[in-house]
């Protein structure tokens, strides 16, 4: 019988793991909590990225869009305010002690964009350019 050495077996092991979860289709996902509000509608989502890196997607978003009129940005909070015409949004984004960053916007109530909810759409939006895998659930 041949013999291998540990790394070959460990190797193989986590190389068996990976195709394992490609093959399954398993993909962890982020859950944004969406909540309609009377004035304001909110999205969360924890996302597996340290915040500066969140907060940031989400300015090279607005700088991005020639609409979008910056109105108030806190760099040290990561927090960013801003409209395109009439529509207006907030974001913050907040270190969780888990490795993971919490994403919140709050935009106007009954407001949309690209054919969903505001605060919906800005959220799938920073999760698709950070390759974020999400699902929504309304509460």
């Amino acid at each position: 019988m041949k013999k291998t050495s540990i790394g070959f077996r460990i190797s193989s092991a986590v190389l068996s793991l990976v195709m394992f979860i490609v093959l399954s289709g398993f993909v962890p996902l982020a859950v944004i909590a969406y909540k309609k509000g009377t004035k304001f509608n909110t999205a969360k989502v924890e996302v597996q990225a340290a915040a500066n890196d969140v907060y940031t997607t989400a300015l090279g978003i607005i700088y991005d869009d020639a609409a979008i009129e910056l109105k108030k940005k806190d760099d040290k909070n990561l927090k960013v305010e801003g409209t395109k015409g009439e529509l207006q949004a907030k974001i913050e984004v907040k270190q969780l002690d888990s490795g993971k960053s919490e994403l919140t916007v709050k935009a106007d109530a009954g407001k949309k964009e690209a054919d969903k909810e505001l605060a919906l759409h800005i959220v799938e939006r920073i999760c698709g350019v950070m390759d974020v895998q999400y699902k929504v659930v309304e509460k």
